[in-house]
């Protein structure tokens, strides 16, 4: 397995339509990476968590959600994923310690990789 950076490339794209009147805002994530990886979604405070908050993504794949306007978070790239065998997921590089694949609110954890 290749090494992994500190930096997992990644690209994002915000994207802006119009419905119903309002702006509404899809959040599109693009795993540029040669293996897969695991998006992470954390809102701001005052911004609602969107679903799904974390869900795997293979190399070259993209996912779009749906935001609501006015949203504001960040996005990172978790790595080296897996699940115990009691059912446990965690990540090597940006894990969000819910013990699921989805964070659920919580937010990533600084690698101590060299």
């Amino acid at each position: 397995m290749a090494a992994y950076s500190a930096l997992v490339l990644f690209s994002l794209s915000l994207l802006q339509s119009f419905f119903l009147g309002t702006y509404a805002t899809t959040l599109t994530i693009t795993n540029n990476c040669n293996d897969i990886i695991w998006p992470a979604v954390l809102p701001n405070p005052g911004s609602p968590l969107i679903s799904p908050s974390g869900f795997s993504l293979n190399a070259g794949d993209s996912e779009t959600l749906p935001v609501p306007s006015g949203w504001s978070g960040r996005v990172w790239a978790r790595t080296r994923c897996a699940t115990t065998s009691v059912g446990k997921f965690s990540c090597a590089t940006g894990d969000c310690g819910s013990s699921a694949v989805d964070c659920g609110g919580g937010g990533g954890e600084i690698s101590s990789t060299s």
